[in-house]
């Protein structure tokens, strides 16, 4: 959809970093909504994607992978145990949002309940305000390039480094319940493909993310050519 951008309806920042010496990746969203609506009371990921003050990051540790979603519902007759261990085994789906009934605001769309805790992953936020409301989440995740959703001593971290290029993709929800229906606003891609509806589902059109570290000139990396020259594919580094 066409997307008219009006500060004075919705306005947001958001930061990206990562940290070496825990090997997560940071994210932050600070962000004014002046019609806030938001009705999510628990469930997960499926339900906080149709909310204001959410933010899905999805991410690709070594840029690597396809089709990383096999999984299509607790009720799929296609879910097979081979289809739901590959579910999110090469790229990960993580969503927050700034407040939730139950407390948990943060989910990963996948079956391993340990990669949403520490030392894999963390969140806090905040709200000020009603409608218009100015809301703050910030997460920190643990991307996989081997993630087995039963088996935490064999699946695989990705190993961040500087001049790393891994893949990633973000999205946000504008949801005015004045303009539309059942709870259901549009999603604003902030970082797009060519086949945009299908990111949650193939890491292929993922943008790539330099990996830059603490006070280094990333020019000096090796293989920087897949990078666009912005501040968006320019992920740095936190204090190490």
């Amino acid at each position: 959809m066409n997307y008219h951008y009006d500060p004075s309806e919705l306005d947001f920042r958001i930061w990206l970093a990562w940290h070496q010496a825990s090997n997560t990746v940071w994210i932050a969203m600070e962000r004014f909504d002046d019609l806030y609506f938001n009705r999510y009371d628990g469930g997960g990921l499926g339900e906080m994607w149709n909310w204001d003050s959410s933010i899905a990051f999805l991410v690709d540790g070594d840029h690597t992978a396809g089709q990383y979603s096999h999984y299509h519902g607790p009720d799929c007759e296609r879910c097979t145990p081979e289809r739901i261990l590959a579910s999110n085994r090469q790229a990960q789906r993580w969503m927050a949002i700034a407040e939730a009934p139950d407390g948990e605001i943060l989910d990963y769309d996948g079956f391993s309940e340990w990669v949403v805790r520490e030392p894999y992953a963390a969140a806090g936020s905040g709200v000020i305000g009603h409608s218009p409301a100015t809301t703050v989440v910030e997460f920190k995740v643990t991307p996989f390039d081997d993630l087995i959703w039963d088996d935490e001593d064999a699946s695989e971290i990705s190993q961040l480094r500087p001049g790393k290029i891994i893949g990633f993709t973000m999205t946000t929800t504008d949801n005015d319940a004045t303009e539309y229906k059942d709870g259901l606003g549009p999603k604003i891609q902030l970082s797009l493909g060519p086949e945009v509806q299908n990111l949650r589902i193939h890491a292929s059109n993922f943008v790539d993310g330099l990996l830059v570290g603490a006070g280094e000139d990333p020019s000096s990396y090796d293989d920087v050519s897949g990078v666009e020259p912005s501040s968006w594919g320019r992920i740095k580094a936190a204090l190490r």
